[in-house]
C-alpha cells in the first residue's frame, strides 16, 4: 500500500494533540482520583501519554524531513546541507524528550546558580534552562530552517508550515514554560500554563510534519507500506 494522500493522518494526529490535553485538563477537573491516570495523562511528567507521543511526532517530523532532504540532494545536488542539519536537530529533539534532558540540565543549572535548592529562587518552577538553553537552541533553530527553506523553493505551503509551526513550536517550549515562572499559584500554574504549553508544541510539530509531508507529496514522494509475506 502506498500512501500519497496524508490529509487523513494529519487529522488524526491534530486530533490526538487535542485530546491529550483535555484529558489532562479533565483529569485535573475530577481531582485527579487515580495516580495511575494522572501520571498517564499527565502533560508535565515523564514517561506518560504525551510525552511518547510527543516522541515519536518529532521522530516521525526528522525522519520526513530526511526524506524531503533527500528528495532536494536529488534536485539539486545537494547543496543545501541545512535541511539535513534540521532534520538531525529535530531528531535531537525526539531524543530529549523521551530522556527529559533539558528539564533535568535545568535543574542542575538552577542549583549551580543559586548554591543551593531550587527553591526560592528566581525561575525555580522551570530552572534555567529557558534562559540559558531555551533561547539559544531557538535561534539555532530559527537560522537553520531559514537557510534549509532554500532547497524548498518550489513548495511555497512547506515553507510556510515550517515556519509558522516552528513559531507555535517554540513559543510553547520556550515562550510559555518562561512565563510559567510568573503565574500565580493555583489552576493557572498547575492547569492552565502546561495546557497550553504542550497542546501548542504537539499543535506546532504537527503542523510542520503536515508541510514536510506536503513537500513530499508535491515532489511525487509515496511512502510504501508492505506486508511481510512470511
Amino acid at each position: 500500500m502506498e500512501i500519497r494522500d496524508f490529509s487523513r493522518i494529519i487529522g488524526c494526529l491534530f486530533a490526538v494533540d487535542i485530546l491529550l490535553g483535555l484529558f489532562y485538563v479533565a483529569d485535573w477537573w475530577a481531582g485527579m482520583p487515580f495516580f495511575f491516570i494522572s501520571r498517564l495523562v499527565s502533560l508535565q511528567w515523564e514517561m506518560s501519554l504525551a510525552s511518547w507521543y510527543s516522541t515519536v511526532q518529532l521522530f516521525a517530523l526528522a525522519l520526513a524531513l530526511t526524506l524531503l532532504w533527500w528528495s532536494s540532494r536529488r534536485l539539486d545536488g545537494g547543496r543545501h546541507l541545512s535541511l539535513a542539519l534540521f532534520a538531525a536537530l529535530v531528531f535531537l529533539m525526539s531524543c530529549d524528550e523521551a530522556i527529559s534532558l533539558h528539564e533535568r540540565l535545568g535543574m542542575v543549572m538552577t542549583k549551580a546558580i543559586a548554591a543551593k535548592e531550587a527553591r526560592g529562587v528566581f525561575a525555580e518552577r522551570t530552572g534555567y534552562w529557558p534562559y540559558v538553553l531555551g533561547l539559544p537552541a531557538a535561534a539555532l533553530l530559527g537560522v537553520t530552517l531559514y537557510f534549509a527553506a532554500r532547497s524548498l523553493r518550489d513548495a511555497p505551503v512547506t515553507r510556510v508550515k515550517l515556519a509558522s509551526g516552528m513559531a507555535m513550536l517554540l513559543i510553547g517550549a520556550v515562550g510559555l514554560e518562561s512565563w510559567w515562572n510568573f503565574a500565580s499559584e493555583g489552576a493557572m500554574a498547575d492547569v492552565v500554563e502546561p495546557w497550553l504549553e504542550e497542546t501548542l508544541e504537539m499543535l506546532g510539530v504537527t503542523v510542520m510534519l503536515w508541510g514536510a509531508l506536503q513537500g513530499l507529496e508535491r515532489r511525487g514522494v509515496a511512502i510504501a507500506m508492505r506486508r511481510s509475506s512470511s
